[in-house]
């Protein structure tokens, strides 16, 4: 399989038709019949274009095996891990990894007409893509770990965004958080920082099986972020490092 291919959507949209898959993760289908057909016509002349597409002896359209082994692991995966990073700057960016049989993909949106599916060799390359993607080293820090409750964590959020700190250590402090983890939550969300959203999916017949983490990232700080007690809406952060959030995503994924 070629490592990389980048594709419109209006090639991705006419490549999940030849596989019979209505579209894949973060590709919008067409709105309408009309808007896909058009969208088909302008996939077709394009990949036939880039030499991506022909036609067969009965005039079927048939697309480059390995293009057509990228897009079809997207579109039938047996593992998915979905990417949602939100840079300092408050943008939105979206990757996919997805599984199926021994075919791995990293599927990156680039912009809303630009995807880059890239052939991976294992679920644990899968995890470091993702891990580089969306800029974490994992410098060693202290070892530090605390429970909130979602209420707690958004009162806190808020009040740091307004600038008032100390209201905010406050409402940690009230709710059990050390002074220690108190004020690193504090200074991390006081500056620059970067949030990462990791949801490990595994399909198992008619079931879905999911696990999220969320990495916020300031500097050289790192919090990961899991839910531990749903019916207490109640989350965990803890400092961690890449080694271990790696073998959480592939735990996650087995």
């Amino acid at each position: 399989m070629s490592a990389v291919v980048e594709l419109n959507r209006a090639e991705l949209v006419t490549i999940c038709a030849v596989v019979s898959a209505a579209t894949i993760m973060g590709v919008e289908p067409a709105a309408n019949s009309g808007a896909h057909a058009q969208l088909m016509q302008q996939g077709e002349a394009s990949l036939r274009q880039r030499n991506l597409a022909q036609s067969d002896h009965d005039g079927m359209l048939m697309i480059a095996r390995d293009t057509l082994a990228l897009v079809a692991t997207c579109a039938y995966p047996q593992r998915s891990l979905i990417l949602h990073h939100v840079p300092s700057n408050g943008s939105l960016l979206q990757a996919f990894g997805h599984k199926h049989a021994d075919s791995v993909v990293f599927h990156e949106v680039l912009n809303p007409d630009a995807q880059r599916l890239q052939a991976l060799g294992s679920l644990q390359e899968l995890a470091n893509q993702s891990l580089d993607w969306c800029g974490y080293a994992g410098v060693a820090q202290t070892p530090l770990r605390f429970h909130i409750q979602s209420t707690v964590l958004a009162e806190a959020r808020s009040l740091i965004e307004g600038s008032e700190e100390q209201a905010a250590l406050q409402a940690l402090r009230d709710s059990g958080v050390s002074a220690d983890a108190a004020n690193l939550f504090i200074a991390m969300l006081s500056q620059h920082h970067t949030t990462t959203i990791f949801n490990a999916v595994v399909y198992q017949g008619q079931q879905v099986l999911s696990r999220e983490y969320t990495l916020l990232q300031a500097g050289d700080q790192a919090l990961l972020m899991t839910q531990t007690n749903i019916e207490q809406d109640l989350y965990q952060l803890e400092t961690t490092s890449r080694e271990r959030l790696a073998s959480l995503l592939l735990q996650s994924l087995a």
